[in-house]
């Protein structure tokens, strides 16, 4: 059992990256996925965008540097 519930990635950002520090991305992608959903999304500029969805609805954008850090954005630009 995981000590850590995923709820609203906005207000949780410090405390995931601190949870997830040293996995790489695809770990945290797969871990994230056992609290909601990630789908992927090419900006218009052609990076890799994620959107994690919440089973209550919430949605936080967010992306990984090429060094491997979580970068969360504000929710106020997921649109659908």
């Amino acid at each position: 059992m995981d000590s850590f519930a995923l709820v609203d990635l906005q207000a949780q950002r410090v405390a995931v990256a601190e949870y997830t520090r040293g996995w790489d991305c695809e770990r945290v992608i797969n871990w994230m996925r056992q609290y909601g959903t990630v789908t992927e999304k090419l900006s218009p500029a052609g990076s890799v965008l994620y959107v994690f969805k919440s089973p209550s609805g919430l949605k936080s954008g967010f992306y990984f540097t090429a060094t491997g850090q979580m970068i969360v954005m504000s929710g106020g630009w997921v649109r659908y």
